[in-house]
């Protein structure tokens, strides 16, 4: 974990393989691994380490939130809100787990998935514990919008698009901007190319 924060991956990854080999169930040093190799772009192996600790602990919500982030990523939008509920329903204050749930309930583009009440009460829930994330509020708007209230969504976009601004994250800022476009004709915010 220190070369990880210290920027020396490849040697971290030396060493989890070691605590691996020593103790092949320890969850925490799956996730750590299966992290790792996500950011180095190996993301088959490393959603297999994630589905391995949680195999070896079925109740590491770490492991499930970090399985649904790269499952998102790799488009497989239903097994990322499986895996981010889970990982709610083991630690129901794991506010990260509710916006991304809510985040997927609100854009996925599958109707049968999309459940707008269910969004907004995980997006409120994750603004209650941090209601200057930017991320956030773009997910109550991703929300607001999917449940008929286009105004609801301008305004709290626009809000999480000043504080993206502020803070220099441009990329979500980017994609706050194209959301407010949506908001703005009246027509809540899809994803295409998900499964």
């Amino acid at each position: 974990t220190t070369l990880m924060r210290r920027g020396r991956p490849d040697e971290a990854v030396s060493h989890l393989r070691e605590a691996l080999r020593l103790e092949p169930g320890y969850a925490e040093a799956l996730n750590s691994l299966g992290t790792l190799l996500c950011g180095r772009g190996e993301t088959g192996e490393g959603i297999a380490c994630f589905r391995k600790a949680i195999e070896w602990k079925p109740d590491h919500a770490l492991s499930r939130f970090n399985l649904a982030l790269t499952l998102l990523q790799a488009g497989d939008g239903k097994g990322s809100l499986e895996s981010a509920r889970r990982a709610l329903a083991i630690d129901p204050g794991f506010h990260a787990a509710a916006e991304l749930a809510a985040h997927l309930l609100s854009v996925h583009p599958d109707p049968a998935v999309r459940d707008g009440t269910e969004a907004l009460r995980l997006a409120r829930l994750a603004c209650t514990a941090d209601p200057k994330n930017p991320a956030y509020l773009d997910t109550l708007a991703t929300a607001q919008a999917e449940t008929g209230d286009p105004a609801s969504a301008e305004k709290t976009a626009v809000e999480a698009l000043a504080i993206a601004e502020r803070s220099e994250l441009s990329e979500l800022a980017a994609k706050i901007r194209e959301r407010l476009l949506c908001y703005r004709t009246g027509v809540p915010y899809r994803y295409r190319n998900l499964h």
